[in-house]
């Protein structure tokens, strides 16, 4: 997978696709859900994670709502 810096700094360009990158509150804010939930999410493999150089959790805001391989999205 080849990751590159993009034009906006949460924004990261991977295999051609331009992905927004969120932190914890704004990912908790985007699916209206707690932090424990999406804790919980990141454990169960629900949602993509990556961490900065200086180690911050970095959530892909695209799958915050992508079905998973069941084909149930993630509750809320």
């Amino acid at each position: 997978m080849l990751a590159m810096a993009s034009r906006e700094p949460d924004q990261v360009y991977i295999d051609g696709h331009d992905r927004r990158l969120v932190n914890s509150v704004q990912a908790c804010a985007i699916a209206g859900i707690r932090r424990s939930t999406l804790y919980l999410w990141i454990r169960l493999g629900k949602v993509e994670v990556t961490r900065t150089a200086g180690g911050q959790l970095r959530i892909f805001a695209d799958t915050l709502f992508q079905r998973d391989p069941r084909g149930r999205r993630p509750k809320h």
